[in-house]
């Protein structure tokens, strides 16, 4: 895919307002992203030689929950048909088929059940996931972009390439899986790895989980971590292993009484609308 392939069309006004106010995308030291110091010769090679076929594609910010950051996405799905999502299969990695399922309430009530009432639950974050998870560099040169006059490319997983969230889970699934050889109970949400013990059990369970995270070179965002405790928000809900009750806080039902209220002033709405609707709430 050429360079000029997608130059036509300019980053999403969302961004381009929003980043010359608060520079959302630059940072004090540019080479951190571009070429870091684990960056191999033979990987700045391969990309050198790949460089006049770099692709670039639009980008865009969403705000972040709780947050005055924005989020950054690249639009890997323009243009329609010619663009690098285009190029991934949605049902196969690898050569294998796939698809990616996420646990749901009811497989996190099932894990408290098993664990009994007043059992402790206990959860740990990965940091910047995507930003751990370094992609091959023989396509390093398809995940392009410009800013200011210059041209980017990211070598770790980038928010809107279609695979990023099964790779993402696969990476989640292999640590779930080592915490049920070590008798620890966990789910795995994306980057969201939450599990619960009984209360003699919890405090070694969530240490041991955290020393898998460690052993495993992953990077864990210490400010989410949730200690053992008998209450505790996963997936957007409130669990209580005391009161066995489920619930949702001020905030969030605040949230779906607005989206009810839009969604009954509407007359009508694209797939992608509701299927982004209902992918956040």
């Amino acid at each position: 895919m050429p360079v000029t392939r997608n130059k036509a069309r300019k980053n999403y006004k969302l961004l381009s307002e929003f980043g010359f106010d608060q520079d959302v995308l630059d940072v004090s030291d540019p080479t951190s992203d571009i070429f870091d110091h684990e960056t191999s010769p033979d990987e700045v090679d391969r990309l050198e030689h790949r460089i006049h076929n770099l692709a670039l594609s639009p980008l865009n910010s969403v705000p972040k929950k709780d947050s005055t950051e924005r989020r950054v996405i690249v639009d890997l799905s323009f243009p329609e048909g010619e663009a690098v999502n285009s190029g991934i299969f949605k049902d196969r990695y690898l050569g294998d088929e796939i698809s990616v399922s996420y646990p749901t309430v009811d497989d996190f009530i099932m894990l408290i059940k098993s664990k009994g009432q007043g059992c402790r639950m206990f959860k740990r974050d990965l940091k910047r996931a995507y930003r751990q998870l370094v992609v091959d560099p023989g396509d390093i040169h398809l995940l392009g972009y410009k800013w200011r006059g210059h041209l980017y490319y990211d070598r770790v997983l980038t928010m809107g390439l279609r695979s990023a969230a099964y790779i993402c889970m696969r990476t989640t699934n292999a640590i779930a899986f080592i915490c049920q050889n070590m008798g620890i109970d966990i789910l795995n949400y994306l980057d969201d790895l939450a599990g619960c013990d009984i209360p003699s059990s919890s405090d070694d369970a969530y240490a041991k989980l955290g020393l898998i995270l460690q052993n495993c070179g992953i990077e864990e965002s210490i400010e989410k971590a949730c200690p053992p405790s008998t209450k505790m928000m996963f997936i957007g809900i409130l669990f209580d292993s005391e009161n066995m009750t489920i619930s949702i806080d001020t905030q969030r039902l605040s949230e779906i009484l607005q989206l009810v209220s839009n969604w009954l002033c509407s007359t009508n709405c694209t797939k992608r609308e509701n299927y982004n609707h209902c992918w956040e709430n």
